[in-house]
């Protein structure tokens, strides 16, 4: 690894779980609208260098999930529209 990998990791970490956290505060008030990562980096102002890692991470985390549906984004492609992944709630009969 470079060294200036390096020193980019470590400048990088103290902000990792502020990120995921960013992220999921903002998924968490979109509800089941959701968002994809474009307007994720649109409305949060966090560059999609860092917001896609960190919904990976999020994502195999499972804490976020698929919602299934797609919107087009600014290049007229089809994106994921990312959601909470809310527990299945089981019923009590």
């Amino acid at each position: 690894m470079r060294t200036t990998s390096v020193e980019a990791l470590f400048k990088a970490t103290p902000k990792i779980p502020t990120y995921k956290q960013v992220v999921l505060d903002y998924l968490e008030m979109r509800g089941n609208w959701g968002a994809t990562d474009q307007e994720m980096e649109v409305a949060l102002e966090i560059s999609g260098n860092t917001i896609r890692p960190t919904r990976m991470s999020l994502l195999k985390a499972g804490m976020i999930t698929d919602s299934g549906e797609t919107r087009l984004n600014r290049n007229g492609n089809r994106c994921i529209v990312w959601v909470i992944n809310k527990p299945i709630q089981k019923e009590l009969f």
